[in-house]
């Protein structure tokens, strides 16, 4: 009999997410329990602060409101490394745009995140308003901690309408 170790040596390590077409940002937020720790599929926008952002109603725990989005982790040696090639691909795409012109606003960046949902067993707030959640200010309700990002798209979107601020 071969040992299970064996086996995933033989047939190659694969990461199959647990759902076959990507999730929006917005099912994942809505199904936290039925994901949390699950291998997913997301296609999604990446965020100002590195995440996936989501346009719809945000979580709330008590007056807390929670950031729209889910926060991208870097893996680190225990679960595997990110697919650096496919990240600098995505990087190489942005920074395409941005010498063509295109401001850090104007880029909408979407691809599809494939990686391990991580969600806290309750979204709770201390007694001070602090969230125990993931990212900057551990603001985000869950994180993804990356493996691969796979079909890049980006486009330059038209600029904000209203008075335009610079900061120096």
């Amino acid at each position: 009999m071969i040992s299970g170790w064996v086996a995933v040596f033989l047939l190659g390590l694969q990461f199959v997410p647990i759902n076959q077409t990507p999730l929006n940002v917005c099912e994942v937020l809505q199904n936290l329990d039925r994901y949390r720790g699950q291998l997913v599929q997301i296609r999604a926008g990446f965020g100002p602060w590195g995440d996936l952002h989501g346009n719809c109603p945000p979580l709330r725990t008590g007056d807390h409101t929670w950031v729209n989005g889910i926060w991208l982790a870097l893996p680190t040696g225990e679960h595997g490394p990110v697919a650096w090639d496919v990240m600098a691909a995505f990087l190489k795409v942005q920074n395409d745009l941005l010498r063509a012109g295109a401001e850090r606003n104007d880029v909408d960046i979407t691809a599809t995140f494939l990686g391990r949902l991580d969600v806290r067993e309750r979204l709770e707030v201390s007694n001070d308003g602090v969230p125990f959640g993931f990212g900057h200010l551990a603001g985000w309700p869950a994180q993804l901690v990356l493996h691969s990002v796979k079909d890049i798209t980006a486009k330059k979107v038209p600029p904000p309408k209203g008075p335009r601020v610079i900061l120096e």
